[in-house]
C-alpha cells in the first residue's frame, strides 16, 4: 500500500474504533510520508485513543509544523488539552 491508502485505511480504523490499528497504519504511512501533515494527524488522534497524551501531543504538534496554516491539528491539540484539564479535576 502506498502512504495515502494506509493513511486512508487508518482513518476508518479509527472511525470504526480500532485506534490500534489506526495508529499502526498511521506509523506505516509516517515512515513512507514522514512530511504529510494528515499522517500526524491520524497517528495523534490514534494515540489520543489509546490515551497516550504526550505522544498524541508530538504527533499534533508536527502536524502543525507541516502545515502551519491548517485547523484540525490546532483543534486536535485543543481538544487533548481540554481532555488532560477535565481529568485532572
Amino acid at each position: 500500500l502506498c502512504a495515502a491508502s494506509m493513511r486512508l485505511r487508518g482513518f476508518e480504523a479509527l472511525d470504526a474504533g480500532d485506534p490500534e490499528g489506526a495508529a499502526r497504519l498511521a506509523r506505516a504511512s509516517v515512515g513512507l510520508a514522514p512530511n504529510e501533515p494528515a499522517t500526524h494527524l491520524l497517528l495523534g488522534r490514534a494515540l489520543a485513543a489509546l490515551g497516550r497524551r504526550d505522544e498524541a501531543a508530538s504527533s499534533f504538534t508536527r502536524a502543525r509544523h507541516l502545515a502551519p496554516g491548517w485547523e484540525p491539528p490546532r483543534r486536535a491539540m485543543q481538544d487533548l488539552l481540554d481532555l488532560a484539564g477535565r481529568s485532572h479535576r
